[in-house]
């Protein structure tokens, strides 16, 4: 196999997956293309083995280039992806995220070889709106067709059964969708939960309207406000930074959070070995209509064994399983969650249990292992849909 992998930005902090899965990829990978390289230190520091190819975006070609010569350019993403294929002598590709694919689109119809797309949760929600800017959709108004498009030429992944819904929803062919859960890494044994005068909960992710930290603060000063002691730490950046730190101060418990900003992933993942529960508020975006396609920190903090408390929003459910590996409850129920929260903080048999539970699950069902072994796969063209 002789793989060419397209993406937007290449070693984008939060896209932590691209890189791990090139690692496990390994020799298979002839080349990545993408707009940018977020993090050109650490591209350095790596010493890939493969050739990257910087994509010019459309609408700096439309900017600099008269119409009569915009595809012809040679300066075009298109002409320098054509070249990349060629040059690397690529026998099939695998593209992130469905929004860069139909961009490349006029790239997939004159090749003759094997097109793959990931889509990874955005780019299924069709009816996506900016947060500063609720009636502005995100997509193209033909986005949705473009995607049809798209999966009769090639063939699409998708990281949750949340996200093959949106797609069918939209028109898509179920035979054209495989199902790939994104992997993480695991520990070698679960957490060893202790009895504790002040557990840490944690909750990790950017600050966007779909993740809702804001209910978060208000259902862990509701559970505070019994009594129940407990700290409450959030890592990430995002727009709605200011949403959630003035729920802090509002809380009445400003003492007990810590809101850190973004973090490194390999210190995030010592951060959640020393927490004791995980919780996130995940919900429908009433501005941006956005929801969690699946949530990689919940299988993080999952995987070192923590127990975690969240909300059935989006593909979430295909990972916690409630009563089990931790409690699930309705979206923008703050009361329910501040319950789930005191009922899995105040016992420390229910917590080991259910993060040996979680961590179980992970190791069996969502390890990078497990997910590179599907991907190879899909992309060898052996996994009916």
């Amino acid at each position: 196999m002789r793989l060419f992998v397209v993406v937007q930005r290449f070693l984008t902090p939060s896209e932590s997956w691209i890189p791990a899965s090139l690692e496990k990829l390994g020799k298979s990978v002839v080349g990545v293309a993408g707009r940018t390289i977020a993090d050109m230190g650490r591209f350095n520091e790596l010493n890939y083995p493969f050739p990257f190819f910087r994509l010019r975006s459309r609408n700096l070609i439309q900017r600099i280039l008269p119409k009569s010569v915009r595809k012809a350019s040679p300066w075009s993403g298109n002409a320098i992806l054509l070249q990349a294929l060629k040059e690397t002598q690529a026998d099939r590709v695998l593209v992130h995220f469905g929004t860069v694919a139909a961009e490349h689109w006029d790239v997939w119809s004159q090749l003759d070889i094997p097109v793959y797309v990931h889509f990874h949760g955005f780019d299924a929600m069709f009816d996506l709106r900016h947060g500063d800017n609720p009636d502005q959709h995100v997509h193209p108004a033909d986005y949705a067709q473009q995607v049809v498009r798209l999966s009769q030429r090639a063939h699409l992944i998708v990281n949750s059964e949340f996200t093959r819904s949106k797609l069918i929803e939209a028109g898509v062919n179920p035979k054209s969708i495989s199902l790939k859960y994104i992997g993480t890494t695991i520990s070698d044994i679960p957490k060893n939960h202790e009895e504790l005068e002040w557990p840490t909960i944690i909750s990790v992710g950017r600050l966007v309207e779909c993740k809702a930290m804001e209910l978060t603060v208000r259902a862990f000063a509701e559970m505070r406000s019994t009594g129940i002691q407990a700290r409450l730490k959030i890592i990430g950046d995002g727009p709605e930074r200011g949403t959630v730190e003035q729920a802090i101060r509002d809380s009445g418990f400003i003492e007990d959070i810590e809101l850190t900003g973004w973090m490194p992933h390999d210190r995030v993942r010592q951060e959640l070995m020393n927490a004791d529960v995980y919780t996130v508020h995940n919900r429908f975006g009433p501005r941006t209509h956005q929801e969690e396609a699946l949530n990689l920190s919940v299988l993080e903090a999952m995987g070192v064994g923590l127990p975690v408390v969240a909300t059935r929003s989006g593909g979430v459910g295909e990972t916690v399983v409630s009563g089990e590996t931790g409690m699930l409850v309705q979206p923008n129920d703050v009361d329910a969650h501040a319950k789930a929260l005191a009922a899995v903080v105040s016992h420390v048999e229910m917590r080991a249990t259910m993060g040996r539970k979680g961590w179980e699950r992970v190791r069996d069902r969502f390890t990078i292992e497990r997910e590179m072994d599907q991907l190879i796969q899909i992309l060898n063209g052996e996994v009916n849909p």
